[in-house]
């Protein structure tokens, strides 16, 4: 009886040092495990956080690129418009040579003509003085005398 007696004390002490150790490993197998927990809820709130930065830093991204291709859009225009106003440009300087060339020929075709118009005159002028008959010129409606030659004052005075 004595050893069954001491034997089931033995048993006893046995199953609550077990006990004692099953409920130490579980109480820091708990312990662990919230540790564990506590970690990863940090872990998963910076995460969070940082995904939520990371979201608005692609929205401001997204927002930036949308105004660089506005401005990308804006810049190809205002250099179309440029190249065509340049062209534009070209087209009336071309135009203005042309119309220049042709000036400068009416400029010459009239000074020939003037050349011409004051040799005529000097002509007309020589022959009116030098005339061997007596010439003069008048007006027409007031009939007063504008011009006399040489032979109409030799003869009239």
């Amino acid at each position: 009886d004595r050893a069954i007696a001491a034997r089931r004390t033995a048993d006893a002490d046995r199953a609550r040092w077990l006990r004692v150790v099953l409920f130490g490993g579980l109480a820091l197998a708990t312990l662990a495990g919230l540790a564990v927990h506590l970690t990863l809820t940090r872990l998963l709130g910076r995460a969070e956080a940082q995904a939520e930065e990371l979201g608005r830093a692609n929205a401001r991204l997204h927002q930036q690129a949308a105004e660089l291709a506005t401005r990308r859009e804006q810049l190809e225009d205002a250099a179309l418009a440029q190249e065509l106003a340049g062209e534009q440009l070209r087209e009336q300087n071309v135009e203005l040579e042309l119309q220049t060339r042709q000036l400068q020929e009416q400029a010459a075709e009239l000074e020939i003509a003037n050349d011409a118009l004051r040799e005529g005159a000097l002509r007309d002028h020589l022959l009116f003085e030098r005339a061997p008959l007596p010439m003069w010129l008048f007006d027409v409606e007031s009939l007063a005398i504008l011009a006399v030659n040489a032979a109409a004052v030799a003869r009239y005075g």
